[in-house]
Order: C-alpha cells, then structure tokens, then sequence
C-alpha cells in the first residue's frame, strides 16, 4: 500500500547567503558526533523564522512606504 501523499507539499527554493552567516549557522546547528548539521535542520530553522516572521513577531524586513494621498499634500 502506497504512503498517503503530504497535504503541504514542500517547494525547493534557491537563495544566496554569505558564507560567515552560514558557517555560524552550520556550528550551532552541528551534531556532536558528526559535527554537520543533521539532515532538514536548516529547513526547520528557516521554516520556524518565516513562520514567526509571517505571524507578527519579527518586524517587517522590507516595510511598505507610506502612501500620501495628493489632497493632503494641498
């Protein structure tokens, strides 16, 4: 019998970060007896910043300019 299929599917994303962040990241994140991070301990890391991000408890990385109406400006 076949597994039943993950609801929320994961999506493979690329991004770039620099090696400094990575390297620390990597050793706090490592595993006493292999000393590499386990397997998907980036993906639960990054997976719990954007959630706590998304809900309100990380102020926004890029916020939304002000918006003026032109009769304020009169």
């Amino acid at each position: 019998m076949p597994r039943p299929r993950k609801i929320d599917r994961p999506i493979d994303k690329k991004l770039s970060l620099r090696s400094s962040i990575v390297n620390e990241i990597d050793a706090q994140l490592a595993d006493p007896l292999t000393g590499k991070p386990r397997y998907g301990a980036w993906a639960e890391l990054v997976e719990t910043l954007l959630r706590k991000w998304a809900s309100g408890e990380f102020p926004e990385v890029h916020p939304q300019p002000k918006t003026i109406e032109l009769d304020d400006l009169l």
